[in-house]
């Protein structure tokens, strides 16, 4: 949870639920996640009433997402070091530190807590970033509820053209006003027109980037080429966010010698 945050793509984190059921990067054959790295070394021992030892072990915690929404208004504001998103509402990250779509989390808390949140007068001034892999289970609650707020992005993580095919369907089935990919930690490359077909036009916005500390690795020029590529033909906002690695700077982020770090033109308006 954080007022502000070094993540370069928006300017707060919020988690209203701590852990993950896991995914591919945190199984038994695999322990790249930095959300669970960092649950598991720091986090639970440090706050062991808010993360529990294991980080498949997920706790909702009531009260977080009305504390992000009291947060300040941003409009106007200039962002020190983030000049691309001067003139945006706050855009708040929620679940950078775990899925909140995880089976644990119920769908009471969902639409009370988490939506609820979203919508109230405090709420309604920022623009929150719903980052789940667990796709089905977000398009089904939407219908269901008559759709997300708003002011909500839904959005979902891919690493490869594998999780790429088994997420992206669901998500145009997710009734929301805006659509985002996060293609990060990018373990392959992925080939967007296969995987989005006749839904390309629902897609605002797809981040990308390398793993970056300990399990760096950089991610190949024409990956994040690719993606851009797609991207102007799709009439999304592109954001390179790094190339990864283990270097301090992470490896840069510029394509043909520029950096790209679009923000979707509709949260101008939002």
């Amino acid at each position: 949870m954080g007022q502000f945050t070094d993540i370069s793509w928006c300017d707060s984190t919020i988690n209203p639920a701590s852990g993950c059921d896991g995914c591919e990067l945190w199984s038994d054959r695999d322990r790249t996640c930095y959300a669970g790295t960092l649950h598991e070394t720091r986090l639970a021992k440090s706050l062991p009433t808010l993360y529990a030892p294991n980080f498949s072990e997920v706790r909702m915690v009531s009260g977080r997402m009305a504390k992000a929404a009291a947060w300040s208004d941003l409009r106007g504001k200039e962002r020190e070091g983030k000049s691309h998103l001067n003139g945006l509402p706050r855009l708040i990250f929620v679940g950078d530190m775990g899925d909140v779509l995880s089976r644990a989390v119920t769908d009471e808390y969902l639409v009370d807590e988490v939506f609820g949140a979203m919508k109230s007068p405090k709420g309604e001034r920022h623009i929150w970033l719903l980052l789940t892999k667990r796709t089905r289970r977000l398009a089904e609650l939407s219908q269901r509820i008559g759709g997300l707020p708003e002011n909500c992005m839904a959005m979902t993580t891919i690493t490869n053209q594998r999780t790429a095919n088994a997420r992206l369907p669901y998500l145009s089935q997710v009734r929301a006003r805006y659509h985002g990919i996060s293609a990060e930690p990018l373990r392959g490359c992925v080939d967007l027109y296969s995987a989005c077909g006749a839904m390309a036009a629902d897609i605002d916005w797809v981040i990308t980037g390398g793993a970056s500390g300990v399990n760096g690795a950089e991610m190949p020029d024409d990956w994040a080429g690719k993606l851009w590529s797609w991207c102007g033909d799709a009439a999304a906002a592109f954001f390179y966010k790094q190339r990864g690695g283990k270097s301090k700077d992470k490896g840069g982020c510029l394509i043909e010698g520029r950096e790209c770090k679009e923000m979707p033109l509709a949260f101008a308006t939002a």
